[in-house]
């Protein structure tokens, strides 16, 4: 909204939409040396400074933008089977002794601290989530094209490295990635994201694999609707 409100005054005769790219891996605070401006990652100060940087970004290449001819639009939706990520039976207790704990006393209980703890914390809730299944989700990726810009929608939080193969895809002058597009699935990185075992892949409801399995899906649908 800030980042809305602030472009749309700035630009005579602009509105503005914003769609969020492939953030799954991007934060907007340092998570082990918080901030150097000195505030709360969450005070709204933050927010209204973020909205001004990102404002301040479109600022800088507005001007320098063409007009691409649009003659049609397009729409596609697909289903794609993809596999969770589901503990193994000798997992198990340890993660529901830890959501046990965290439920009756809180994360503070836990040992650890900050990203470390919040990482077994998500980890053992996805454990816990999915111990009688499913083994499968049907996700649904759509993307629209106008003219020959496409937009792709993923209904998680893609990592970045996806939205970057998406943006590749031959043939388009401009490939859009749209994460949180009708649903959310959780975080999905790269097979290697998942070996860095980060606080995102350790929580995924996701298997390793399915990043690259959206991107190959991806590109298959932005060719059938080119």
């Amino acid at each position: 909204g800030i980042f809305r409100h602030t472009l749309e005054k700035t630009l005579d005769n602009v509105k503005c939409i914003f769609f969020t790219g492939a953030q799954g891996d991007v934060n907007h605070l340092d998570v082990k040396h918080g901030l150097e401006c000195g505030w709360d990652g969450y005070d709204y100060r933050n927010a209204i400074h973020l909205g001004h940087v990102v404002a301040g970004a479109v600022l800088q290449v507005f001007h320098k933008d063409h007009y691409v001819e649009a003659d049609s639009l397009r729409f596609i939706q697909e289903d794609i089977r993809i596999p969770t990520n589901r503990g193994t039976p000798d997992q198990l207790p340890e993660a529901h002794r830890i959501m046990d704990i965290y439920t009756k006393y809180g994360a503070k209980a836990l040992p650890l601290s900050g990203s470390a703890r919040a990482a077994n914390i998500a980890e053992a809730r996805r454990m816990v989530q999915l111990e009688n299944g499913p083994d499968y989700y049907d996700v649904r990726l759509s993307a629209v094209a106008i003219g020959n810009i496409a937009m792709i929608g993923l209904p998680c939080e893609p990592f970045t490295a996806l939205g970057v193969a998406l943006k590749q895809a031959p043939g388009w002058d401009l490939v859009l990635p749209c994460c949180l597009t009708n649903g959310h699935w959780g975080y999905v990185g790269m097979e290697q994201n998942y070996i860095e075992a980060s606080y995102e892949t350790r929580g995924s409801r996701l298997k390793s694999g399915c990043g690259e399995m959206m991107i190959e899906n991806g590109l298959r649908i932005l060719e059938k609707i080119r």
